[in-house]
């Protein structure tokens, strides 16, 4: 009902919006750097270290300095296993767009890399907001115990997300959560383990994700101040750190990314910021470059090039 409201008020009044207007409040190397941050250095960054994840298990044995150049030259291989994923739901395409580069007998490692490499993301979209939860609980009683105070601190949320936001049963269920996940993982790594991997790069892939995951809270976080939240920051980060563990239990694909998060975006970020449709247009502008411009980039470089080469 509440999403279905916001979606009504949008069409009752012009579609201004903060992310544009402030465009025109800038020079010309400010709207360069913002431009160049969000569309294109930050969505770079963030592939490059899904595929570094992946470089570190598919070859083992490089040093961390080899395999961070790797990880450049493979990136076309990475936006072009992204492809399908425009469509088809968990980015299963990955799987068959990494082996399609790699011998027959190799295919077996290229998937459980691919496995591995995504599975590290489980434990820290779960365990972060988790954390964030009962520290803040717990660090910010005068807070969450002063009913002015509340309503002031956390404005414009809507009831159901604040209060989870402060309850501390959730904050130990999503770390429950975290918990298995992180046994899970174990458990499929150990199943894996006769692809040879040492704990060392698997440790260095963990770290990586939780740097991948930063990237991504950090997207959210420029996009959402870009238009104009007013929201004190921790609470912002808190926020999103939240709606993306609500994201994970949901499929990737178009309907999905366009769909849900969407409305997940609209129903928690439409009454903070000045403008609502903005809660709409950052979910799609985060899905154009973090997955829709690199996957079309991908293909077109198999069109032309990468029909005739093979992975390293």
């Amino acid at each position: 009902m509440q999403i279905r409201d916001r979606i009504t008020g949008l069409t009752d009044h012009s579609w201004g919006s903060d992310l544009w207007i402030s465009v025109s409040g800038l020079t010309l190397g400010q709207f360069l750097f913002r431009v160049g941050t969000l569309l294109f250095l930050i969505p770079v960054l963030s592939l490059w270290v899904d595929s570094l994840k992946w470089i570190f298990l598919m070859h083992s044995s490089l040093t961390q300095g080899a395999a961070m150049k790797l990880a450049w030259r493979q990136l076309p291989i990475v936006c072009y296993s992204m492809l399908g994923s425009l469509v088809v739901p968990g980015r299963l395409s990955e799987f068959a767009g990494r082996c399609s580069f790699y011998p027959l007998n190799q295919h077996p490692r290229v998937m459980a890399s691919t496995l591995m490499a995504s599975s590290t993301q489980w434990l820290w979209v779960l365990a972060l907001p988790a954390l964030w939860i009962l520290g803040y609980s717990t660090m910010s009683s005068d807070v969450t115990e002063d009913p002015v105070s509340f309503q002031v601190t956390f404005r414009g949320l809507p009831d159901t997300f604040w209060r989870g936001l402060t309850n501390p049963v959730w904050g130990g269920i999503m770390l429950g959560l975290a918990a298995g996940a992180a046994m899970l993982w174990w458990r499929i790594f150990k199943q894996l383990q006769v692809h040879g991997w040492s704990t060392s790069a698997l440790m260095q892939v963990y770290g990586w994700s939780f740097i991948r995951y930063g990237i991504l809270v950090l997207q959210w976080f420029l996009w959402l101040t870009y238009a104009s939240i007013t929201t004190d920051a921790w609470i912002v980060l808190g926020a999103i750190s939240c709606m993306l563990a609500l994201q994970w239990f949901m499929p990737l694909g178009l309907f999905m990314d366009l769909g849900f998060k969407g409305a997940l975006s609209l129903w928690i970020w439409g009454d903070v910021l000045r403008h609502s449709e903005d809660a709409l247009v950052i979910p799609l502008m985060l899905w154009v470059t973090n997955l829709v411009i690199p996957a079309l980039m991908g293909g077109m470089w198999w069109l032309f090039i990468g029909q005739k080469i093979k992975a390293v």
